[in-house]
């Protein structure tokens, strides 16, 4: 269980649009959607205080989602504004974030808001509200593996997927 109290946070820019904890909990991982940002921090077992790792570009506009691989090797950055998604790796000894991996584009950019990529298992699910698609990739042991969709559904015109959730 986690529980907060007191001051929890130091260093954390204001108005995180998503935070991430890793597999271990060791770690939680914020995007700075106006800053287009992601920020690492260390989560003290003792009292769950955060403590800021690092900060890196996110290689995108507008950072609104986070996904920690299970392993935590990586992690996976839905920029809504500018429609890619960014692979980050993730010292395994820190928990800080490495240079960019990846960054790869839905097209047309114009069109595409991607608002989730979630990690599961093999592969990478991605949610593009303005493409109206739902994109599953499948990842490496050091992210995307291909840039080509394994599976991309079509939602209807207008429908725009947000958020998915797979069952255990």
């Amino acid at each position: 269980d986690i529980k907060f109290q007191g001051t929890v946070v130091s260093g954390l820019a204001s108005a995180p649009s998503w935070l991430s904890y890793s597999a271990d909990f060791k770690y939680v991982y914020a995007t700075l959607e106006y800053a287009n940002r992601v920020q690492a921090y260390e989560v003290n077992p003792n009292t769950g205080a955060l403590r800021l790792i690092n900060s890196v570009p996110s290689m995108g506009g507008s950072p609104c989602f986070i996904s920690v691989d299970p392993l935590n090797r990586f992690l996976l950055v839905a920029n809504y504004f500018s429609g890619n998604m960014t692979v980050l790796r993730i010292d395994s000894a820190t928990g800080a974030l490495m240079p960019t991996q990846q960054v790869l584009s839905h097209t047309p950019a114009a069109s595409s808001h991607l608002h989730a990529a979630v990690i599961q298992n093999k592969y990478a699910t991605v949610m593009d509200k303005g493409l109206d698609t739902i994109s599953q990739y499948l990842l490496s042991d050091t992210g995307i593996a291909s840039t080509d969709p394994v599976n991309v559904i079509n939602a209807p015109a207008g429908t725009g997927s947000t958020h998915i959730k797979f069952h255990p």
